[in-house]
């Protein structure tokens, strides 16, 4: 059994909604920044319940840096991707793997980037 669990256990859609609300809003704000108020009502759920699936808005925060890392891993450890030798063949694959990732989740480039950038949240250490 894990943190996660309850969120696991929501319907794939429902995830979906909850995960881009999150990368939406941290991107946007950064982690300080972000109101879980707002995450939960871009989400269409209520706080009480962001706070059912995560402990607190930094498990939360974690989550999602988590599942991030894990997304892009993924898109690159297929075997299509390692019988790819030529260079400009790499690039190309990864770009398409990179736009099918933002299709599904448009905001999360903007939360890639300030997990990275944002040295005031006291996280990035983790991240």
């Amino acid at each position: 059994m894990t943190e996660y669990d309850k969120f696991l256990e929501l319907p794939k859609e429902k995830q979906l909604k909850i995960i881009n609300a999150g990368f939406e809003y941290f991107g946007r704000y950064g982690y300080k920044g972000a109101n879980t108020e707002d995450i939960a009502n871009k989400a269409g759920i209520s706080k009480g319940a962001l706070f059912y699936y995560f402990k607190n808005k930094e498990s939360f925060y974690l989550y999602l840096h988590e599942f991030c890392q894990n997304l892009m891993l993924k898109s690159m450890e297929t075997q299509e991707f390692q019988r790819i030798t030529d260079f400009f063949e790499r690039i190309h694959f990864a770009t398409e793997q990179k736009l099918k990732i933002i299709v599904e989740y448009p905001f999360i480039t903007d939360f890639s980037i300030n997990a990275v950038s944002d040295k005031s949240s006291g996280l990035s250490s983790v991240c």
